[in-house]
């Protein structure tokens, strides 16, 4: 967006694509032409043979930082290879890390004296399990 350079380092895969594309390549690029045209008509052509509608460039990138969250990275690492300057913009894709809350709320597995991996179990069985250890400790009393 503000003309800065931007440098993301590719994974193993895709690293490997471009390494055999390169090989087929003529000249310094790995890929032929240098006019966005090409590029585009390649996309729109691509987006139309497999039926997908509303997907831009942009897409890719917002799947790459939602991927990054579903796989627990960090907010700074996800921050860093999206080349956010601040976390408020990648704070977008942390609704997709779902672990890192239910870590969080797992410390209150053991507060009404319900000894179990909750995650283990669907929300019926822990509702039961809690009702039940309530019973017990009136009974109890």
């Amino acid at each position: 967006k503000d003309d800065k350079p931007h440098k993301v380092p590719l994974n193993a895969h895709s690293d490997a694509v471009l390494a055999r594309r390169h090989a087929v390549a003529h000249g310094d690029f790995v890929f032929r032409s240098q006019n966005w045209d090409t590029y585009r008509s390649a996309w729109e052509n691509a987006l139309s043979r497999a039926k997908l509608a509303d997907v831009t460039f942009h897409t890719l990138r917002h799947t790459f930082g939602s991927w990054l969250a579903q796989a627990g990275r960090t907010p700074k690492e996800i921050m860093e290879a999206l080349g956010h300057t601040s976390l408020a913009m990648t704070n977008r894709y942390m609704h997709l890390a779902p672990s890192h809350v239910r870590d969080a709320v797992a410390v209150l597995d053991n507060v009404l004296g319900v000894h179990t991996a909750a995650r283990d179990l669907d929300s019926r069985t822990i509702a039961e399990r809690a009702l039940s250890a309530r019973g017990a400790k009136r009974g109890a009393v």
